[in-house]
C-alpha cells in the first residue's frame, strides 16, 4: 500500500478520491486504535489535498462536507488528538474545504438564511459538547481567512465580517445548554484580543457583544459555580473591552458574585477591574452608592435566600465585601475620591449606618426582620469601614459644616449610644445585637488609623468601658468575633489595671483552647481557631504593652505558653491558614520581640531551668551505650530550636560553653538511638547547627571540651542521617575543623597519635565502609594539620601520613571504592598529599607522579556529567597542589591543561575550575606560560571541532590570569588566535552553533576583562566575527530560536564599543553592517504563507533563528540599550597618555553616515509584505530607533528619505515624529 497510493492517487478521479476521504473520515471518528489505522488515514487526506486545489467546483464540495461531514471530520481532530501528524493532517483538509474564498463566499450569503453552517454546527455541538473547544480554533482560522480576502470580499459586496462572525458563534453557543459553551464563548474573546480587533462603537459589535452580558449575567444568577465561574470571566473581558457595558448592571452582578469566595481569582479580576475604572474616571462615589444598593437589599445565591446567620460569613468573607476588594476600594478613595464627592458619600454612609443601628436596636421589630437588617447593618459597617477612615478630609479649603455633623453623629450616635445599649444587658444579648457591636468596634478600630478628623477617645467613656469588661467576663453566650473585639478595644483604650487583667484573661483562654490552624478571618470563626486569633492579637502591636505592663508572675506564664506552643520551624502549606507556632516563629524573628529586655530574659531564663532539668547522665565521656530517651531529646531540641533565634548579644558567654556543650551531648545521646528516625536525624541536625554557629561565642573550657579526645573522636566517625540539604554535614565539618585547630594547637603527649584522636582509616576496609562525611571529617582534621603544627610531632606524621597514602593509593588502584564515595576519598587525599608537600622536608616524586596518573585514569573512566563536578574539581585540586610542588618538576604544564581540558569538557564550564587553573598559571614562568599558550593555541588549529569549545575556553583562562611580566607575549597570541578563528569559521561545520557559543564567550571575556591587549586589526576581525554569528543563512536546524546568540553577540559589541571605542571608531563599516544584521533578525511572518515565502524569509535569517519563535521583547531591549549606550559620551583608551582626543566622546557624531544604513534596515522590515514588527519589540525598540534618529540626524533623514518607497517614507515620517516628541530640547 505504500508504493501503490502514492503513485495511485494523482491518477484517480476526483470523485473517487472525495470518497475516499469520507470514508477515512467515518473511519477515524469510529475508531479507538489510532496507532494501527494513521498510517492509512494519512493517504486520502494526502491526495485529497493534492488534487483539490485544481477542482473546479469547490462550492460543491464545501455543501457536501457541511450537510454530512462536517461532525466526522470534527470527532476525528478529537480522536487524533494524540497523533500529531493525522491531526494536523486533518486540519489542513478542513482548512482548503473552510477557508477557500468560494467557502467564504457560501458562509456570507448562509448568515441570512439561518441555514447551512452555523446551523449544521449547533447541531453537531448539542448532540457531542466536547467539540466546542474546537470550534474556537475554527473561528480564528475562518477570522484570519476574513481579514485575508476582504478586498475580494468587499467587491462583491459580500456582508461578511469578523463582527458578524462572532455574533453568529455567540449564538450559536447561546443555543447550546452547557457549561462548555460558555468556556468556548470565552477562548473566543480571549482569542480575539482588544481594540482595534474588536470595535466595540460598531453596531455590529456593539449588539454582539451587550448579548454576551446579558447571557453571562443570567448564568451567574441561575447556574453552578463552575459555569458562574467562566460567566465571571467573560464579564472581565467585556469589562476590559468597555466597561460602560457593564455600567448598567453593576448592582446585579455585585449581587449576584457577593457570597463567592474572596480568593475566586475570576471574580477579584472582575472586581479589580471595577473598581479600576471608577477610579480613573473619579465615580467612585457611584460605586460607593451601588454597594449600599446592594447592602439593603436581600441576597440570593444560586436563587434561593439563605438565612442571614448563615450567609454572612460567606458575605462578608466574599468577592465584594471581602478584605482584598475593600482594600482596592480604600486606595482608591485616598487617591481618586473628589473634594466636591468627599459629603455626599459621608451623608448616605452615615444615614445607612445610623438608621440600620436605631432599626436593629428597636424593640417592636420581629426576630426575622431584625436578623435581616443586621445582615445589611454588617455591610454598612464593612463598607464604611474601608471608607470613612480613608476620606481625604485634609483636601477641603475649609471644615464643612455637613463633615462636622457627621462626625459627631458617628462619634455620639453610631459607636457611643448603640455601645451602651449593646453593653447594657449581657446576659440578655441577642445575635443581632451582638453582631452590631462586632460592626461597631470593628468600625472603631479602623477610625483609629484616619487622619484624625475623629477623635474616638472622646466618645469612649468610662461607661462603655467597663460594660465591655463585664461583657467579655460576665456573658455566658458571647461570640468569639466579639470576644476577639472587645479585647481589642479594652487593650487600646482602658487603664492599665484593666488592660493587666485582659492579658491574664488571655493568658487563662491559652490553657483551655485547642491548637488549631486558623484562616485569618474574623467573621464566621470556630471555637478552634480562638487560640491562633489571641496569638496574632498579642504578638503584633500589644507585645510591648504587655512587656511593659504585664506583671512577672504573667511574663512567665507568657513564656511558658511560647515555649509549650511552638512545636517546630513551621512548614506554610497553605497563605489562606496560619497556625499558632508559625506565629510565634514569626514573633521571634521580629527584632523588636528581642528589644523587650523583661520578657527576653524571663523567656530565655526559662528555658535554659528546663535545658538544665533534662537530664542525660553517663553520656559526658561519649562512652555509655545505654538508649536515650526519646521524649527528653525531643524536648530539649525544641528548646534549641528556640534559642538558635536569640540573638548572640543576648547570651553570656558562659552560658553559650554550657548551652553548646550540652548540645554536643545531647547529640551524641540521640546518636545511640534509631538512626533511621526523621525525628532523631531532625534532633541531631539541632545540635549540631546550634553548636556550629556558637563556635566563636564559646569559652576556653568549650573549646577544650570538643578538642577532647573522646569528643573529637566522636565528631570524626559520624553516622549517617537523612539529611537533603547538607545542614548536618555543613555544621558537622565546621566544629571538626575548630574542634581540630584547638587540638593541635594543644601539647600533645608523645603516646598520643593522630590515629587516636581523629580515628584515621587504617585498612581499606575502614575507607570502603564510611560514609562521605567521614571521609570529609578525616580530610578537615588533616587540612589543619599544616596551618597549625608547622614542623612540630614531625615523626609521628610522617608515618601515620605515609600510611594512609600507602592505603587510598592501594584503595584507588584496587576500584573497591564506590563512585559515590570517590570526591570524598580525593578530597582526603589533597589533604594527605597538603601534609606531606608543606611539612615533610623530602617527598617520593616517584609515588607522587604514580598518582597523577592515577587521577587521570579516574577521571576517564568516571566520565558522567554535570553530576561529576565534585569528582573532577577534587582531581583538579590534586593536580594543581602538585602543580605547585615544584621542587621536582614533578609533572609537566602539558598534563595539567590536558586535565582541565577534559574536566570542561565533561562538566561544562565551572568558575572554581577557572579559579584553580589560574592559581597554576600564575606559577608558571614566561618561557613555561609562552609555551602552554602555544600549545593550546595550536590545538585550537588542529584538534577535531568538538574539542575547540574547552579549548577556546581554556585560552580565554590563560590570557585571564597571565602572570606578570608576560603582557606582550599574551598580546601577540590574543591576536594570533583571531586570524586562526577567523580562518577555521569558514570550514567548521559539524558543532557550528557550539563554537559560535564558545567563540562569543572568548570574545566577551577579552572585551570586557582584557581589552589592553587588543590591537587595531583585532578590532576588525572580531567585528567580522560578530557578523558571522549572525549572517543570513538558508539553513535552519533549530525548531526553537537560539536567543542566547544574539544576546551574547550584543554583549560583545557593547563591551568592544565601551572599552576599545579608540579602535572601533575605525572600523565603523563593520560595525554598521553588524548593526543592520541584527535589525533584520527581528522579522515575525505573518499568518497563511505559503513555502516558498516562508523559505524566502529564512533566508534573510540567522540559522539559530527558528520561524515559529522569533525573536522577542527580551531581545529587542537589549539592542536598543546597545544603541542607546553608543550615543552616550564614556571614556575611551587612548595610545597615549598625554592625548585627549579620546577622553570622554561617544558615536553621535562618527556614526552619522552610517546610522541611516541601520535605520534602512528597520524600515524595510517594518515595510515588507510577508513580515511584521509585534508591538511589544517596537516598543522595546523605540529608545534604539531615537538613537539611530539622533545619530543620522536631519541630513541623513533627507538622504534616507529619497531613497526609500512610499510606504518607507511614511514609516520614517511616523518614526521620526516620535523621535521628536520625546527629544530634550533644552539647555544644561
Amino acid at each position: 500500500m505504500d508504493v501503490i497510493l502514492p503513485i495511485a492517487f494523482p491518477k484517480t478521479r476526483f470523485d473517487t478520491i472525495l470518497d475516499c476521504l469520507w470514508a477515512s473520515l467515518e473511519t477515524i471518528s469510529g475508531s479507538n486504535d489510532m496507532k494501527n489505522i494513521e498510517s492509512l488515514a494519512l493517504y486520502p487526506l494526502k491526495g485529497f489535498r493534492n488534487t483539490f486545489s485544481a477542482h473546479s467546483n469547490k462550492a460543491k464540495v464545501y455543501s457536501e462536507f457541511v450537510e454530512a461531514h462536517m461532525d466526522t471530520w470534527l470527532s476525528s481532530i478529537s480522536k487524533a488528538k494524540d497523533r500529531p501528524a493525522l491531526k494536523q493532517a486533518l486540519w489542513e483538509v478542513g482548512d482548503d474545504i473552510l477557508l477557500s474564498i468560494e467557502a467564504i463566499k457560501i458562509l456570507s450569503q448562509s448568515l441570512d438564511d439561518g441555514h447551512g453552517y452555523f446551523a449544521q454546527l449547533q447541531s453537531i455541538c448539542s448532540i457531542n459538547p466536547q467539540l466546542l473547544d474546537l470550534t474556537v480554533t475554527l473561528f480564528q482560522k475562518q477570522i484570519n481567512a476574513v481579514r485575508l480576502h476582504r478586498s475580494t470580499l468587499e467587491a462583491v459586496k459580500l456582508q461578511i465580517s469578523p463582527a458578524r462572525l462572532f455574533t453568529f458563534y455567540s449564538k450559536t453557543f447561546m443555543a447550546i445548554d452547557d457549561g462548555l459553551a460558555l468556556l468556548a464563548q470565552l477562548k473566543i474573546l480571549q482569542s480575539l484580543g482588544m481594540p482595534p480587533e474588536i470595535d466595540v462603537h460598531n453596531t455590529d459589535w456593539s449588539l454582539a457583544l451587550r448579548s454576551n452580558l446579558e447571557w453571562c449575567i443570567l448564568a451567574i444568577t441561575s447556574s453552578a459555580p463552575n459555569v458562574s465561574d467562566t460567566a465571571i470571566n467573560i464579564l472581565a473581558v467585556l469589562g476590559r473591552l468597555e466597561y460602560t457595558l457593564l455600567l448598567p448592571h453593576v448592582v446585579t452582578i455585585l449581587r449576584a458574585v457577593a457570597t463567592i469566595p474572596s480568593g475566586n481569582i475570576s471574580c477579584s479580576s472582575l472586581l479589580e477591574i471595577v473598581i479600576a475604572y471608577h477610579s480613573k474616571t473619579r465615580t467612585l462615589d457611584q460605586f460607593c452608592d451601588n454597594l449600599i444598593d446592594v447592602a439593603k437589599s436581600p441576597l440570593y445565591h444560586g436563587g434561593t435566600p439563605f438565612p442571614p446567620i448563615q450567609i454572612i460569613p460567606s458575605l462578608l468573607n466574599g468577592c465584594v465585601f471581602g478584605v482584598n476588594t475593600l482594600e482596592l476600594l480604600s486606595e482608591g478613595i485616598s487617591q481618586f475620591l473628589t473634594p466636591g464627592q468627599i459629603t455626599p458619600v459621608l451623608r448616605k454612609l452615615v444615614s445607612a449606618l445610623e438608621q440600620s443601628s436605631l432599626n436593629i436596636l428597636q424593640n417592636g421589630a420581629n426576630y426575622q426582620d431584625i436578623d435581616q437588617l443586621a445582615l445589611s447593618s454588617a455591610c454598612f459597617f464593612r463598607i464604611a469601614t474601608s471608607v470613612v477612615p480613608y476620606l481625604p478630609i485634609s483636601r477641603l479649603q475649609f471644615p464643612v459644616q455637613d463633615t462636622k455633623s457627621s462626625a459627631e453623629i458617628i462619634g455620639s450616635q453610631i459607636i457611643r449610644s448603640n455601645l451602651q445599649q449593646c453593653f447594657r444587658s449581657p446576659a440578655e444579648s441577642t445575635w443581632s445585637s451582638q453582631n452590631l457591636a462586632i460592626s461597631i468596634l470593628q468600625f472603631t478600630s479602623s477610625l483609629q488609623e484616619s487622619d484624625k478628623w475623629i477623635n474616638i477617645d472622646n466618645y469612649l467613656d468610662e461607661g462603655i468601658l467597663i460594660g465591655a469588661e463585664t461583657t467579655l467576663i460576665t456573658a455566658s453566650s458571647l461570640s468569639i468575633e466579639l470576644e476577639i473585639e472587645l479585647v481589642n478595644l479594652l487593650l487600646s483604650h482602658a487603664l492599665p489595671e484593666v488592660k493587666i487583667r485582659v492579658f491574664q484573661h488571655i493568658l487563662d483562654r491559652f490553657a483551655d483552647l485547642p491548637d488549631r490552624e486558623w484562616n485569618g478571618k474574623l467573621s464566621g470563626m470556630s471555637f478552634s481557631g480562638l487560640k491562633c486569633a489571641y496569638w496574632c492579637l498579642i504578638s503584633g502591636r500589644k507585645i510591648s504593652l504587655f512587656a511593659s505592663l504585664g506583671t512577672p508572675k504573667q511574663l512567665r506564664q507568657f513564656s511558658m505558653e511560647v515555649i509549650a506552643t511552638f512545636k517546630d520551624t513551621p512548614v506554610i502549606k497553605s497563605s489562606e491558614f496560619v497556625t499558632a507556632s508559625a506565629i510565634i516563629y514569626q514573633l521571634f524573628k521580629n527584632a523588636t520581640f528581642w528589644e523587650l529586655k523583661t520578657l527576653q530574659g524571663i523567656l530565655v531564663e526559662e528555658l535554659l531551668s528546663r535545658i538544665n532539668n533534662c537530664e542525660l547522665q553517663g553520656y559526658e565521656n561519649f562512652e555509655s551505650n545505654a538508649v536515650s530517651n526519646a521524649t527528653t531529646l525531643e524536648e530539649l531540641g525544641r528548646y534549641y530550636k528556640i534559642l538558635m533565634m536569640v540573638p548572640h548579644e543576648n547570651f553570656q558567654s558562659g552560658i553559650i560553653s554550657n548551652l553548646a556543650q550540652k548540645a554536643i551531648i545531647s547529640d551524641y545521646a540521640a546518636s545511640r538511638l534509631s538512626s533511621t528516625s526523621p525525628l532523631i536525624a531532625e534532633l541531631r541536625i539541632v545540635f549540631r547547627t546550634f553548636v556550629s554557629r556558637h563556635l566563636t561565642d564559646g569559652s576556653s573550657s568549650f573549646r577544650n571540651f570538643i578538642s577532647s579526645t573522646s569528643a573529637l573522636g566522636f565528631l570524626c566517625t559520624s553516622t549517617v542521617i537523612d539529611d537533603p540539604q547538607g545542614l548536618f554535614g555543613k555544621a558537622t565539618l565546621a566544629i571538626v575543623e575548630v574542634a581540630a585547630t584547638v587540638f593541635l594547637q594543644k601539647e600533645i603527649a608523645p603516646l598520643v597519635t593522630l590515629n587516636d584522636v581523629f580515628r584515621l582509616p587504617v585498612t581499606i576496609l575502614d575507607i570502603v565502609e564510611s560514609s562521605n562525611l567521614q571521609l570529609e571529617c578525616w580530610a578537615s582534621c588533616l587540612f589543619a594539620v599544616p596551618r597549625v603544627t608547622k614542623g612540630k610531632h614531625i615523626s609521628e606524621i610522617e608515618s601515620v601520613v605515609d600510611d594512609l597514602l600507602g592505603i587510598l593509593l592501594e584503595a584507588l588502584q584496587s576500584h573497591s571504592i564506590e563512585r559515590v564515595l570517590l570526591p570524598a576519598v580525593l578530597q582526603l587525599l589533597r589533604a594527605v598529599i597538603g601534609v606531606q608537600m608543606t611539612i615533610l622536608p623530602d617527598v617520593d616524586g616517584t609515588k607522587i607522579k604514580r598518582l597523577s596518573t592515577l587521577l587521570l585514569t579516574i577521571g576517564k573512566d568516571n566520565r558522567g556529567g554535570q553530576e561529576d563536578l565534585p569528582l573532577y574539581l577534587e582531581i583538579f585540586l590534586i593536580q594543581v597542589d602538585i602543580w605547585r610542588f615544584r621542587s621536582n618538576r614533578i609533572m609537566d604544564s602539558s598534563v595539567l591543561v590536558a586535565l582541565y581540558v577534559v574536566a570542561i569538557s565533561e562538566i561544562r564550564f565551572d568558575d572554581r575550575l577557572d579559579e584553580q587553573f589560574g592559581i597554576a598559571i600564575r606559577s608558571m614562568d614566561a618561557q613555561e606560560y609562552e609555551n602552554t599558550l602555544k600549545l593550546v593555541m595550536d590545538a585550537t588549529h588542529s584538534e577535531s571541532q568538538s574539542k575547540v569549545p574547552p579549548l577556546l575556553h581554556a585560552f580565554s583562562v590563560l590570557l585571564r590570569y597571565a602572570p606578570e611580566g608576560t603582557f606582550l607575549v599574551t598580546k601577540i597570541y590574543s591576536s594570533q588566535i583571531f586570524d586562526i578563528l577567523l580562518t577555521e569559521t569558514s570550514v567548521w561545520n559539524g558543532e557550528t552553533i557550539c563554537i559560535k557559543r564558545a567563540i562569543l564567550r572568548h570574545i566577551l571575556s577579552i572585551s570586557q576583562d582584557k581589552p589592553a591587549l587588543l590591537q587595531h586589526k583585532d578590532v576588525g576581525n572580531i567585528l567580522t566575527l560578530l557578523v558571522q554569528m549572525v549572517q543570513p543563512s538558508s539553513d535552519h536546524p533549530f525548531d526553537q530560536t537560539q536567543a542566547d546568540i544574539f544576546h551574547e553577540t550584543v554583549k560583545a559589541t557593547g563591551a568592544l564599543i565601551r572599552n576599545r571605542k579608540d579602535f572601533v571608531f575605525r572600523a565603523l563599516p563593520h560595525l554598521a553592517y553588524l548593526l543592520r544584521l541584527l535589525m533584520s533578525a527581528f522579522g515575525a511572518t505573518r499568518a497563511n504563507l505559503g513555502l516558498k515565502q516562508r523559505r524566502a524569509i529564512l533566508g534573510t535569517l540567522p540559522p539559530w533563528v527558528s520561524l515559529s519563535e522569533p525573536l522577542g521583547a527580551q531581545e529587542a531591549a537589549a539592542l536598543a540599550r546597545l544603541l542607546t549606550n553608543m550615543i552616550t559620551k564614556t571614556p575611551s583608551r587612548s595610545r597615549s597618555h598625554t592625548s585627549s582626543k579620546f577622553d570622554t566622546q561617544s558615536f553621535l557624531k562618527p556614526f552619522g553616515k552610517h546610522a541611516s544604513s541601520v535605520l534602512a534596515s528597520y524600515i524595510e522590515l517594518a515595510t515588507r509584505q510577508t513580515c511584521f514588527i509585534s508591538r511589544q519589540v517596537r516598543f522595546e525598540l523605540a529608545p534604539g530607533i531615537h538613537a539611530l534618529c539622533a545619530m543620522s540626524g536631519e541630513r541623513g533623514r533627507d538622504a534616507l528619505m529619497a531613497s526609500l518607497t512610499p510606504e518607507g517614507r511614511a514609516v520614517l515620517k511616523s518614526l521620526w515624529e516620535a523621535y521628536e516628541k520625546q527629544r530634550y530640547t533644552g539647555q544644561g
